[in-house]
């Protein structure tokens, strides 16, 4: 081994915290396998698996782990200016450097600001966003053709803050007024009439009727977006990639507990615990279906789940679809999400494939709603105006989403326990201006450092005839 390189590691090395060194392992691990396994799941059992750490280390460990993903490609940068081994274990020390820990890493302030002095600056967005602010290139770049230099820093900026712990109360059960009046330090959400944000990051498994289902985790944008589809009781209504559940349980809340909700998914494992939390929510609407597909994108259901899919052919009264996508607009909660080795065309065939099959369930009248957690026009408006001029697609318009998104928040507003129907008469409707800010060109369009919410997208269509 080289003289440099062998002073390099005993500058890695030495009395140092285990919860530093356990930092440094994990982080290790989940560069071999950030590919197959999300971040969260190898942190928790890794951290898990080393019982010797305190409470308090955990959270140094959770911390340090996450904080080194969120930062890769800026502390890796530094680290080959300060000619030290490029390993996870150097950047996650330099990290800890900058957090005050003693002894984490043997380099001088002289040395750490001329690191930081090499970096790109402002004056080059594209590279201030990829290098300084760690993102990827391509989410860089789409970033500042959509918000422009300034607009697009202040996102990814966000986007590399904490989220907020958000929940999304059950209407069949209570109210937000008393759930707010439970929780300490709970305050209202600003876009969703049912949301509640807390003020740290508290397990809400340990809250106040979170066991009988008085209250879900749900972030805004996607209790925003079950506002934007607005199904009426008594509808039938498809939801394609539902996942546990999420958007699920807000639709059936929506909808009285009436009518009928097929759930589709291709993981029985999700649809098993949207299982869970439906019966603990007092939900019975929801039909899930697990659906399989190949490589490609094509459903190749059994023969009585297509039987049922053949039925609700051109009869939903609306239909939703979470299109699987890169992940880009959810880095706040799922910062490892911009490091795979997932593009956004990687994704775009396959969307606009479940875009046409979903649209194929839609009755003449009804509402096909296309969503993605992702933030580029490739995998958003492209997908959408691309499917708007196909031979099916020309059935459909462009809902604007201000109006609609008004329409369901005052009706949602307005849900109660006990509530037994939607009265078209007396159903209130809020202006449609207090919604502005969250459309754009006719679509919703979501931002961390505007609306305090994940980079979400949505299109609301609605089928001719």
């Amino acid at each position: 081994m080289p003289p440099d390189t062998v002073a390099s590691e005993r500058q890695l090395h030495g009395q140092t915290p285990r919860a530093l060194l356990a930092a440094c392992e994990i982080a290790g691990l989940w560069e071999k396998r950030q590919d197959s396994i999300s971040a969260d799941r190898i942190v928790n059992s890794e951290i898990r698996n080393r019982r010797y750490l305190g409470s308090r280390e955990r959270r140094e460990v959770a911390e340090l782990v996450f904080g080194y993903i969120r930062a890769k490609r800026r502390l890796t940068a530094m680290v080959a200016s300060l000619d030290l081994p490029q390993l996870p274990e150097s950047a996650v020390r330099l990290l800890a450097t900058e957090q005050g820990y003693e002894e984490a890493l043997a380099v001088s302030s002289d040395q750490l600001s001329a690191a930081v002095n090499a970096l790109p600056d402002e004056t080059d967005a594209v590279a201030f966003i990829g290098r300084v602010l760690s993102f990827p290139d391509e989410w860089a770049v789409s970033l500042v053709e959509i918000l422009g230099d300034a607009g697009a820093i202040a996102a990814a900026r966000a986007l590399n803050n904490r989220a907020p712990t958000t929940l999304r109360v059950n209407t069949l059960a209570t109210t937000r007024e008393y759930v707010l009046g439970q929780i300490d330090g709970a305050t209202s959400s600003r876009w969703s009439p049912l949301g509640i944000q807390l003020v740290s990051q508290a397990n809400i498994f340990d809250l106040p009727h979170f066991r009988e289902g008085w209250f879900e985790a749900q972030e805004e944008a996607s209790q925003v977006t079950v506002l934007l589809a607005d199904p009426r009781p008594g509808n039938i209504v498809v939801e394609i990639g539902a996942g546990a559940g999420g958007k699920s349980l807000a639709l059936a809340a929506h909808m009285l507990n009436s009518g009928a909700i097929y759930a589709i998914d291709s993981a029985p494992v999700r649809l098993e615990e949207l299982k869970r939390r439906a019966a603990k929510a007092g939900v019975t609407c929801i039909k899930p279906l697990a659906v399989s597909s190949d490589a490609f994108g094509t459903w190749t259901p059994t023969r009585s789940v297509q039987h049922t899919l053949s039925g609700l052919m051109n009869r939903a009264d609306v239909v939703l679809l979470d299109a699987p996508c890169t992940g880009s607009g959810a880095s706040r909660r799922r910062p490892d999400a911009r490091w795979r080795s997932l593009t956004p065309a990687g994704f775009t065939a396959l969307q606009s494939k479940l875009l046409l099959q979903a649209a194929m369930f839609t009755a003449p009248g009804g509402l096909l709603v296309y969503s993605t957690c992702s933030f580029d026009r490739q995998q958003n408006e492209e997908v959408v105006e691309a499917f708007l001029q196909s031979d099916f697609g020309r059935l459909f318009t462009l809902v604007p989403a201000a109006e609609r998104l008004g329409r369901g928040a005052a009706w949602a507003a307005a849900c109660r326990p006990g509530l037994k129907a939607r009265p078209e008469a007396d159903q209130p409707v809020l202006d449609r201006s207090g919604y502005q800010g969250l459309e754009s060109n006719g679509y919703l369009r979501t931002w961390p450092h505007l609306h305090g919410m994940d980079a979400h997208f949505a299109a609301c269509l609605r089928r001719g005839g």
